[in-house]
């Protein structure tokens, strides 16, 4: 009979020590399922965040490759207006130089 005691006494135990450690594995259970909820919102959220630093990367490169074809034209535009326009110094230095050696020779 002492053993049925100790026996039903020991299963009594283990029941409890059961049925505690199912209500802390259930409230883990919980948190962890709240948390992954969590984490999977904010891997949605990160996927659209991706996705759209994506376009606008892609947008900022596009403009950037216009801007530098943009001022590539530029840059050939101006040299050749430098060289159109040191030509034409050198020119009018030259009909100035004349003009200046006629003029000198008139006055002779």
């Amino acid at each position: 009979e002492e053993h049925e005691i100790q026996a039903a006494y020991d299963y009594a135990n283990f029941k409890a020590q059961s049925e505690l450690e199912n209500v802390t594995l259930r409230a883990d259970h919980e948190r962890k399922s709240a948390y992954l909820a969590k984490l999977e919102i904010d891997l949605e959220v990160a996927r659209e965040n991706e996705d759209r630093t994506l376009v606008i990367r892609d947008d900022a490169q596009i403009n950037l490759d216009s801007a530098v074809e943009d001022l590539e034209i530029k840059r050939q535009f101006y040299a050749q207006e430098l060289a159109r326009i040191t030509e034409d110094l050198a020119v009018m230095e030259e009909v100035i130089n004349i003009f200046q050696s006629r003029v000198a020779n008139m006055q002779d």
